[in-house]
């Protein structure tokens, strides 16, 4: 049914503007409420410096044994020590053990963890500095 202004002399017609203008003001003060007062301060433990791990053997040629590779498709914890490390790991950051991909990690899914044959980490430990003071000299900055 088509709408007709004179279909009804008690309806307001919808094309036509009301005859009365829209009469809201707005207030004059239009700043905002004042904020509520601040939170008293709580005494904070300080945060723990960030981990960035690289690795220093190449893994072209060793196992994934905990964590995916390839996000979260396939899910590994093979190995009952490392993941005796990786459970102390996240006891000392708070972090709970949940099922990623239906395998049970204590960690996001994306974490990785290798087996490097024997041959590797030999050939590493022979490269790697003598001391500490040279291992941190030769490390880059994370800017």
């Amino acid at each position: 049914a088509a709408l007709s202004s004179s279909s009804s002399p008690d309806l307001p017609d919808p094309i036509r503007p009301r005859s009365a203008p829209h009469t809201h003001t707005p207030p004059s003060d239009l700043s905002p409420p004042p904020l509520p007062p601040p939170l008293p301060s709580s005494p904070r433990r300080p945060s723990p410096p960030g981990l960035v791990a690289m690795p220093t053997l190449p893994l072209k040629h060793s196992e994934l044994i905990y964590g995916s590779k390839d996000a979260g498709q396939n899910v590994h914890n093979k190995d009952a020590k490392f993941d005796a490390w990786m459970r102390s790991a996240a006891s000392e950051l708070h972090l709970a053990e949940h099922k990623v991909g239906g395998t049970l990690i204590c960690t996001g899914g994306d974490v990785e963890g290798h087996r490097v044959p024997l041959e590797l980490k030999a050939a590493a430990a022979a490269a790697a500095p003598a001391d500490a003071d040279a291992a941190a000299a030769a490390a880059v900055p994370l800017g």
